[in-house]
């Protein structure tokens, strides 16, 4: 019997992102008053309309690729995370199988420490926050990207299916039996 589950995470803003939002609406500004300074010296009405159009639709794009969404896809040991960047494109981030997972378990400052020292091909930070609470890491081994670090918020139901899959060991490590 086939497996499959997903799940969709819409990433919050951070400080970072409303960072460059607020760039990207000064830089808006700046590029109209700039026409505007061009029109009164030159006289020609076609730079502040070009420049207006250019900003309005530049400014409208670069806005909606702060809309983050990550999508994970759990199909019979195959684990997939796209990212969705304001609902119209779709990239695939990282797909690996359950069975290359070296090491898994919860985002905490422990873990952080242990994953410190390692040196991964690539870090992928794909939870709702960057690295935060309530995310789940996985070390596995990826064929595009080798060996990867991923962070990412699961929701039961994911886990549960990513749980069974698990190595032996593995899943000893990540979901240690609660005594009591």
């Amino acid at each position: 019997m086939d497996t499959f589950m997903e799940q969709i995470i819409v990433r919050r803003k951070t400080g970072k992102d409303i960072a460059i939002i607020a760039g990207i609406i000064l830089g808006g500004c700046v590029l109209l008053a700039a026409s505007l300074i061009a029109f009164m010296i030159t006289g020609i009405i076609l730079i502040p309309f070009v420049v207006i159009i250019g900003v309005c639709y530049g400014g409208f794009f670069l806005l909606g690729m702060r809309n983050l969404e990550y999508e994970y896809s759990f199909t019979n040991g195959d684990v997939t995370v796209d990212k969705i960047i304001n609902r119209r494109s779709r990239k695939r981030m990282v797909s690996f199988y359950c069975k290359d997972l070296e090491d898994m378990g919860v985002y905490d400052e422990k873990a952080a420490q242990k994953l410190e020292g390692r040196a991964f091909d690539k870090r992928f930070s794909c939870g709702e926050i960057d690295m935060g609470q309530g995310c789940w890491y996985m070390d596995c081994h990826s064929k595009k990207h080798g060996h990867v670090l991923l962070t990412f918020s699961p929701n039961e139901d994911i886990l549960g299916a990513i749980k069974a899959a698990l190595p032996y060991l593995v899943r000893q490590q990540a979901f240690p039996r609660q005594v009591g």
